[in-house]
């Protein structure tokens, strides 16, 4: 199967759309979950002309004072007659308007003496927060597709939901190829090292919203690998694989995959790292075959993975992109494919290249705040280009 060019490969990856299907869950179990379906205020917001300061309401026409103060009115309390020429309320912050009030008098332009203002200043703002001017009702205030976040959270409260309507989490599996890996906390064998892949592809997942399960490391032997695949489809619509997939005698995964009954999509992709990314679906899911080297394994989980899985819940695509400055240069030898490289964000808010070794050194990417992609054909950067971060 050829190397495909990477837009080929993510278009390839979007367009197995949505497909979690919804719940809904309580607004407070909501953070980080995407809505699917658009969220309307049931209010104006705000719901009455409100007062944006502490101090005193009055007409507009009397705002020159001096004025008598006819009561207070202190937020959610509505016991104030109507505002009468040369009369005020002294007014708390967040409070409705009395009728005929229309302006807010802050309380550090007045001076107070035997129960009439003085007004100091009558050449401040209003001071009011007009009835809808922030939300009308009726108007949409998270599309669907929205992936809900701290302020959105409280927006849909502020709009009377205390549930929602979300994508379901996708299922997703995640298996470790290899015979020489060991998990965390066992000792190391004399040729073995640590399994790292599934542990941080599970964290990447489980950021995104996904229900991502840890299934355990497949020794590089056919009949297991098929045995693994077979077991973990049963419960988990998406299989993500590490290690397996490159052009080694043991690289057993494509194969697998194959014998299991998915079609594969794609084999070989034109980015470095990540060349070796494998996609296969079949009637009822979707299989991933990621590299084995980790900083390989994490950008292509980020670049392919990722935004396969947040079209299944039906999210727009659009990574979180930063525009910054270089700090230094950047430069590479091969250009026939895209490269992505990490980055740090200094003091200064520039980016310069982390100490990176290669696919293998997953120190650069525990350092890294960004990717920065070099495109095909492209083989320097120099100090201060501006550059697109693709945020982690």
């Amino acid at each position: 199967m050829p190397t495909i060019a990477f837009e080929e490969a993510l278009s390839a990856a979007l367009a197995a759309g949505r497909w979690c299907g919804t719940e809904t869950v309580p607004l407070g179990l909501a953070l980080g979950r995407v809505i699917s379906t658009d969220v309307s205020a049931d209010t104006d917001l705000p719901a009455w002309d409100a007062s944006a300061m502490d101090g005193f309401a009055c007409g507009e026409a009397s705002r020159g004072g001096p004025l008598r103060v006819r009561g207070c009115l202190a937020a959610g309390d509505m016991s104030a007659a109507e505002v009468e020429a040369g009369d005020c309320v002294r007014i708390m912050t967040g409070a409705r308007l009395p009728p005929g009030a229309d302006w807010v008098i802050k309380r550090e332009d007045v001076e107070e003496r035997e129960g009439t203002v003085h007004v100091l200043d009558a050449s401040g703002s209003r001071n009011v927060r007009r009835r809808g001017e922030d939300v009308k009702r009726g108007e949409i205030v998270a599309p669907a597709g929205t992936r809900l976040r701290p302020a959105m959270i409280g927006m849909l409260a502020a709009v009377g939901l205390h549930e929602v309507t979300v994508a379901a989490r996708p299922t997703v599996a995640v298996l470790a190829t290899g015979s020489e890996l060991a998990e965390p906390g066992q000792p190391l064998g004399p040729a073995q090292i640590r399994n790292s892949n599934a542990w941080q592809t599970v964290a990447q997942l489980t950021a995104l919203g996904c229900a991502a399960t840890y299934c355990g490391v497949v020794q590089d032997e056919m009949d297991a690998l098929v045995a693994a695949i077979q077991a973990t489809r049963a419960h988990s619509r998406v299989l993500v694989l590490s290690g397996g997939v490159s052009v080694g005698d043991f690289d057993l995964v494509p194969e697998a995959m194959r014998r299991c009954g998915y079609e594969l999509v794609f084999e070989k992709v034109a980015m470095q790292p990540g060349k070796p990314t494998v996609f296969a679906r079949d009637r009822d899911g979707w299989c991933w075959g990621l590299p084995g080297n980790p900083v390989s394994a994490f950008v292509a989980c980020e670049l392919l993975v990722k935004p396969f899985l947040r079209a299944a819940m039906g999210e727009p695509w659009q990574p979180q992109m930063v525009r910054a400055q270089l700090a230094q240069a950047m430069s590479r030898r091969k250009t026939e494919r895209q490269a992505a490289f990490p980055v740090a964000f200094d003091v200064a808010g520039k980016v310069r290249p982390v100490e990176y070794h290669g696919s293998a050194h997953i120190l650069a990417m525990a350092r890294a705040h960004a990717l920065v992609v070099m495109p095909p054909g492209t083989a320097r950067l120099e100090v201060d280009t501006l550059v697109d971060c693709r945020l982690l």
